[in-house]
């Protein structure tokens, strides 16, 4: 209360603190302006200097970061640097970081990318709240787990098909075949999606040929399954 409402950034009742619309108006018109103006994009570095207008406040660098963050919850905004995600907080907000409005997936394909998040990739702590913040938490995540996975995965595919072959079995009818085939793609659109937004649909609309449960297990016991098969 000490600091939030001296700032104009909203009111302390008994309840919960209620953000004031003071800084969404005061931003919202200094991008408005900026847009007309033929800005392309708006900076961390931007909204620092709108802060101090019309009159500077003399405000730290810590304060003005407690705004700009708070100006983009408000706003629906989220941070990425060079294309990618960013993750600020009030000690680490880059002047470089670029304010976006997130492309949000549909609902639905969000509540289905939170489920398999957790039951394929084990992510059970993911903010389930459909909104920029969680939305580039989870893409950061997905890459993240994507990237860590994909070597195995890929590997698996050709020796686990080599060793079926060897045994008398047909790889196009083994379930472990099918399942090791599904979690390869799975973890190739992971990395390599194009879009943030598309990262999150497809990872909720691909096809799972076994289960959710195996293709996870794959996942998670690709590099020891790989190490046992080429023994």
């Amino acid at each position: 209360r000490q600091i939030a409402t001296p700032l104009q950034l909203g009111v302390q009742h008994e309840a919960p603190f209620v953000l004031g619309a003071h800084w969404k108006d005061h931003l919202d018109k200094a991008v408005a302006r900026a847009m007309q103006a033929g800005a392309d994009r708006i900076t961390v570095r931007d909204v620092r200097q709108w802060i101090e207008e019309p009159k500077p406040l003399g405000l730290t660098r810590d304060v003005q970061s407690l705004v700009v963050l708070a100006y983009a919850a408000q706003s629906g905004r989220s941070f990425q640097l060079h294309g990618g995600p960013a993750q600020p907080s009030v000690e680490k907000l880059d002047d470089e970081f670029e304010l976006v409005t997130a492309d949000l997936p549909d609902e639905t394909a969000w509540g289905t990318a939170i489920e398999r998040a957790a039951s394929i990739l084990g992510l059970a702590s993911v903010n389930p709240a459909h909104n920029p913040a969680a939305f580039e938490r989870l893409v950061s995540l997905l890459l993240e787990r994507g990237t860590a996975l994909l070597p195995a995965a890929e590997a698996l595919v050709p020796l686990l098909e080599q060793r079926l072959r060897e045994l008398g079995a047909d790889p196009e009818q083994a379930q472990r075949m099918q399942t090791a085939i599904a979690a390869n793609k799975l973890a190739h659109l992971l990395v390599n999606a194009s879009e943030p937004a598309k990262v999150v649909e497809h990872f909720a609309t691909i096809e799972i040929p076994t289960s959710e449960q195996a293709v996870g297990t794959s996942l998670s016991s690709g590099a020891q399954v790989l190490a046992a098969l080429e023994d």
